[in-house]
Order: C-alpha cells, then structure tokens, then sequence
C-alpha cells in the first residue's frame, strides 16, 4: 500500500540533521494540567532501561498504529539497543 519501513533512528537523525539538529526545550510543560491514569490511552511514555535495570524516562510519543509510535528526535538514541527501550501506554507514571 505504498508504506516504506523505515529505520526511526537513522530517519530521526536525518530529520535533525536537516533542521540544524536536537533543540532542547527542557523537560517543562509549560500552562499543562494533570492527567488521570487511562485518559489519553494514544500516549506513551517512553524509557531507556540503565544497566540496573531501572527505566530512565527518555521522551513521550503517540500510538499511530498497531505497530508504531511516534515521538521527537530526542526520543531516540543512536548509541543505545532498540532492545533498552521501553513503551508504556495508558499509565502517567512509567
């Protein structure tokens, strides 16, 4: 159906690297309001396991499919395992 599989490491790094690179904004949502367990089921929370086994928040994405989630260039990381990464939909707290 015209869908090209893509890598979301290389594809983000290429984005970033065509708009000048990563813009760090901080970790503030600025005028945000709380948000109840299960009230936005399309959003993720997405981590990075340490060596400890601890999840280190690293960014937030949205499902898009049954298959895929979107999130920012910052969300990834070139030096990490796509196996270290963990997704959590449906809870505000990872």
């Amino acid at each position: 159906c015209g869908q090209v599989k893509l890598n979301p490491v290389g594809a983000a790094a290429a984005l970033a690297s065509l708009r000048g690179g990563p813009n760090n904004t901080g970790n503030a949502v600025i005028g945000g309001t709380g948000a109840k367990d299960g009230s936005w089921p399309w959003t993720v929370s997405i981590c990075i396991m340490d060596w400890l086994g601890k999840c280190n928040y690293k960014a937030a994405g949205a499902i898009i499919s049954s298959r895929w989630v979107l999130t920012t260039y910052s969300g990834v990381d070139q030096a990490v395992k796509d196996t270290s990464y963990r997704v959590r939909a449906g809870s505000i707290d990872h």
